[in-house]
Parts: structure tokens; C-alpha cells; sequence
């Protein structure tokens, strides 16, 4: 399987919010983003083939998970999500205090 048929694979097959498998997809970057929509399919297969399907999954659900995040499938967020949750891998195995931290970010 080429990285960019994985990628695709994961993006049809993510979990959101609501624990349904809502597909992202990824637009043109003329074109305007709505939800589950990215302009950055560099940015999820950099972070994919540098960090695998595993660690890509996590900083998704992470986003799609929280409240209100579906329209931040942007470059600089999932760069954010996944440098975070390298630097602090413990966070990988408290999923239920990482997803509150996203709903309600300390003052």
C-alpha cells in the first residue's frame, strides 16, 4: 500500500465526536473548507510517514473528538497536536483528561 493510499484509508475511516466514521476530505486550497475538510494533506502525510498510522489516528481524534474542532484540520493545529503528544506521550494513555484539556482549555 502506498502512503498516500494509507492516508486516504485513514482519512475515510476516522472516528469524530460522535464515535461515527466520518470521512475528511481533502480540498484544493482555492476552495473554501467546511467540516471534516483539509487543505493539509502535506502536513497528515509528513506526519505520517514520520510518525506512523498510530500516532496520526491519535492527533486526529484529538481534534475530531473535542468539541467543536471539526473545521480544525489545519497544518498548524495538527503540527501542534502531534509535537504535544510526542513531547508527552503519558497523555496517549489518559485519552479522557487529554480530550477535556481541548473541550475546556485552562484560563
Amino acid at each position: 500500500m502506498t502512503i498516500d493510499d494509507q492516508l486516504a484509508y485513514i482519512l475515510a475511516t476516522q472516528e469524530n465526536a460522535n464515535g461515527d466514521s466520518r470521512p475528511i476530505k481533502i480540498v484544493d486550497v482555492r476552495a473554501a473548507r467546511g467540516l471534516f475538510e483539509t487543505h493539509a494533506a502535506s502536513t497528515l502525510k509528513r506526519i505520517l510517514q514520520e510518525h506512523g498510522e498510530d500516532h496520526l489516528r491519535f492527533v486526529l481524534a484529538t481534534i475530531l473528538q473535542s468539541e467543536n474542532n471539526a473545521n480544525a484540520l489545519v497544518g498548524p493545529v495538527l503540527d501542534a497536536v502531534s509535537e504535544i503528544t510526542l513531547s508527552h506521550p503519558y497523555w496517549a494513555e489518559r485519552t479522557t483528561e487529554w480530550l477535556d484539556c481541548f473541550d475546556d482549555p485552562p484560563p
